[in-house]
């Protein structure tokens, strides 16, 4: 009995395991939530900085595009909008990784008089893309994974991961105006 108890622990532990998240992520969406008072049309904009040290880290060069979100000016308290983060075709195979923040300038510019001022998100985001190769040998994303570095404020995020960055009404890779 012990010898068919120790073989079935052992086919045990060579079958897979599922993430209790549902799944991988092949695509990124950032939402940009804006609230004025005053209804003033502004369009942000954003980077993703690709970082090129650390390990098991590819340093070849793979830019995104960040979307750009803009607002009207008839659009007043509390707004959001997403934008789709758009990847490149990845030269090889492995974990590209990008520190995603929130261009400090507005456009058009907010002129920081003594009774306006735009408080801009100082959120920072690192975002990891892990591609490997299909069956056909094309180069494909097999998962993205988003953590919050820094809030909107700028403090210490802790690396909290965030759950969902669909096109959803419940995305957390947000950035926050006011």
């Amino acid at each position: 009995l012990a010898v068919v108890a120790a073989g079935a622990m052992t086919m045990g532990m060579a079958m897979p395991t599922f993430a209790a998240d549902g799944g991988k992520t092949t695509e990124a969406w950032i939402t940009k939530t804006y609230y004025t008072e005053v209804g003033k049309a502004e369009k942000f904009s954003f980077t993703a900085e690709q970082v090129k040290t650390g390990t098991g880290i590819i340093t070849t060069d793979a830019a995104v595009t960040m979307p750009e979100i803009s607002f009207t000016d008839t659009e007043t308290g509390k707004t959001s909008r997403r934008g789709k983060i758009t990847f490149p075709t990845y030269p090889e195979a492995g974990k590209y990784e990008y520190t995603v923040k929130e261009i400090q300038t507005a456009d058009p510019a907010v002129v920081n008089g003594d009774h306006e001022k735009m408080i801009m998100s100082k959120a920072e985001y690192t975002m990891d893309v892990y591609v490997t190769e299909n069956t056909e040998g094309s180069l494909v994303i097999d998962n993205i994974i988003v953590k919050k570095m820094k809030d909107d404020k700028g403090d210490d995020a802790q690396g909290t991961k965030v759950t969902d960055i669909g096109d959803t009404d419940t995305n957390g890779f947000n950035f926050t105006n006011t």
